[in-house]
């Protein structure tokens, strides 16, 4: 598997070198702008729950993005709808996210750690696969599900504590 360990500046926003960026428009704002590779697409929400989202390039739809239970993401091309990627929880002690496609093979993974007091992540590849800007956009749909479930997590257990 290939690597890549990066550190984020701040909460909104998230640029890769080699893969692009994530800029969100508020901190808490659902709709992103994404560049992968030299394609740039913008993420929008769909549905009063937020749970879908469309990935759109020059106002076509591309990609249809949903979220299930547990943490369970689907991006789906919609012009080969039958290859699919799922998002969902990795395995082992530092489970982080892992990038399934369409045949159940795990084609990606992202972890954190610490050290020095910061947190770093952990992008793992199969060879080759960012190659491509699918494969990009793909990598950093995974990077930003696995951060927001991340805040997400801080924000809860923050409520909890001030509760």
């Amino acid at each position: 598997m290939e690597q890549v360990e990066f550190t984020l500046p701040n909460n909104r926003n998230l640029e890769l070198e080699g893969l692009g960026s994530i800029i969100q428009p508020k901190w808490s704002s659902l709709k992103a702008e994404l560049t992968a590779g030299s394609s740039h697409y913008n993420l929008e929400p769909r549905g009063f729950w937020g749970t879908r989202f469309e990935l759109l390039q020059n106002g076509r739809v591309m990609y249809e993005v949903k979220a299930g239970f547990w943490g369970k993401v689907t991006v789906t091309p919609l012009h080969e709808a039958h290859h699919f990627y799922t998002i969902t929880y990795g395995k082992g002690f530092n489970k982080g996210y892992r990038l399934l496609d369409y045949k159940g093979e795990e084609v990606a993974t992202v972890t954190s750690g610490m050290r020095k007091w910061k947190t770093f992540y952990t992008l793992s590849t199969i060879p080759g696969f960012t190659d491509t800007d699918q494969g990009k956009l793909l990598a950093l749909l995974l990077v930003r599900n696995y951060r927001g479930a991340q805040q997400a997590a801080v924000a809860a257990g923050t409520t909890h504590i001030a509760g």
